[in-house]
């Protein structure tokens, strides 16, 4: 993913978001979250829609334990993104646990 990332000019240590949905049963951690670059999709549908008036839908790709797509629903933009056209990667990835303390119950 570094590499998409490096391509489209995200940095990797500059999110919008991420958050812990939960522990899954295989061990790993659900985490969740975006990131924000300046640009635009081409021509086709976005990977968000509206499902209801206040609920979103959306459809992701899934690369092995990492899932991804791409809106133009930017969410919690910083103030120098203001005016730019702006594209949202949104994540979701499990992820081992890897920090060497009690867990959280």
């Amino acid at each position: 993913m570094l590499n998409l990332f490096a391509k489209i000019g995200i940095e990797p240590n500059q999110e919008a978001e991420v958050y812990q949905m939960v522990r899954l049963e295989s061990g790993r951690h659900l985490y969740g979250g975006w990131f924000h670059f300046v640009g635009s999709l081409l021509p086709g549908k976005d990977a968000v829609g509206k499902a209801a008036e206040s609920l979103w839908a959306s459809n992701l790709e899934n690369v092995t334990e990492f899932s991804f797509k791409f809106t133009e629903r930017a969410d919690l933009a910083l103030k120098p993104f203001e005016g730019l056209p702006l594209v949202q990667l949104e994540f979701v990835a499990k992820i081992l646990r890897v920090i060497n303390a009690e867990e959280p119950q």
